[in-house]
């Protein structure tokens, strides 16, 4: 099947994944990707490529959609590093406290509520941080 090429448009250049980075720029956490480079930083280099530039570089949703579907995939897979990347980025990306919460639960459905539970448990150390960046305590 052939491209239209307003498809081709939307999956032009970095941007998204740019947006991504810039949004972690102040993120306090060590970010799960660290590991990868200590590992190994060309296959490293590569996935990072391959997630920021060709994943995330596709322009067809917005990033905090895409955000809220990470952050909603990682609450059901329980995985609380990853999660706090994504709620930390979708936050900054302005996707309310309202929103996140609300994805949170409709996940207890799909996932149990002690998946739901654990995100919200999260959701919150994440916002304490951001209230306390945005106050200046140390």
């Amino acid at each position: 099947m052939e491209r239209s090429p307003r498809a081709e448009e939307a999956d032009s250049g970095p941007a998204a994944g740019e947006d991504f980075a810039a949004l972690l720029a102040d993120f306090p956490w060590q970010r799960p990707s660290a590991r990868w480079r200590s590992a190994d930083p060309e296959l490293a280099t590569t996935l990072s490529r391959h997630v920021f530039d060709t994943l995330y570089g596709r322009q067809r949703i917005p990033l905090a959609t895409r955000q809220l579907i990470a952050v909603s995939a990682l609450a059901a897979l329980r995985d609380p590093e990853e999660l706090r990347v994504h709620l930390w980025v979708a936050l900054k990306a302005g996707v309310d406290r309202a929103t996140l919460t609300e994805a949170l639960f409709q996940i207890g459905t799909y996932a149990g509520l002690p998946a739901t539970n654990q995100a919200l448990a999260v959701l919150e150390q994440v916002l304490q941080v951001i209230a306390q960046a945005e106050v200046g305590d140390p």
